[in-house]
């Protein structure tokens, strides 16, 4: 997946990747940052990199519900009768794996491991963790618990316009990766996002792999 851009104006943008419901395999959703998805009837669609402009975009989905509680933060935007996605991460950037294809998912546990992202204005760029189990305090006083954090010094930071974008690690080559999380803010040197199995859980949703 590439970029949602949110039909009523107020752009928005997040990478995506494919989830399927636990209790009704026939219904599919994508999963993006939760702060963006203030409206219940929000209608989201489909651009590549560097694409500005929301016309002969595809239409993607509808939002179904969202967790921005200030404890999670993430919503799930329903493509079941919509369009096809098909379950990979660009990275067009590269001059040999143009795209990542999603082994599966699994939980980051220790301090300085490696860990890559892609967002809609800095691509794909790798570092390592600088902290887990992190707390980001929100301007109003409200927390988010239990983020993966990435420093400068380690990663290239996060910018405005990156939410929702996967965060992940390389398998046994550079053209697999399993998902450990989402970008979800960027403050002042530090990169936060939210554990993929936060998602899992409190979604009730299970990850579609690439194949």
């Amino acid at each position: 997946m590439e970029r949602l851009y949110l039909m009523n104006l107020k752009e928005c943008v997040r990478w995506v990747f494919g989830q399927k419901n636990n209790k009704n395999e026939n219904l599919n959703y994508i999963v993006t940052a939760g702060h963006c998805c203030v409206d219940r009837f929000q209608l989201f669609h489909h651009l590549p990199w560097n694409y500005r402009t929301i016309f002969d975009s595809v239409r993607v989905g509808e939002m179904i519900e969202s967790f921005n509680n200030f404890k999670y933060d993430f919503c799930l935007v329903n493509v079941t009768e919509d369009v096809y996605l098909p379950t990979v991460i660009r990275n067009t950037d590269s001059e040999y794996y143009h795209e990542l294809f999603i082994e599966g998912g699994k939980n980051i546990t220790s301090y300085g491991s490696h860990l890559c992202k892609s967002g809609q204005i800095t691509h794909v760029t790798c570092g390592y963790i600088k902290g887990l189990n992190a707390v980001s305090v929100l301007p109003a006083g409200q927390m988010i618990t239990g983020l993966i954090v990435a420093s400068k010094e380690f990663f290239e930071t996060v910018c405005e316009g990156d939410s929702g974008g996967p965060a992940f690690s390389y398998l046994q080559d550079l053209s697999t990766v399993s998902l450990n999380a989402i970008t979800i803010r960027v403050w002042n040197d530090l990169s936060e996002f939210l554990p993929l199995h936060v998602i899992l859980s409190k979604g009730e949703v299970e990850l579609v792999r690439s194949r």
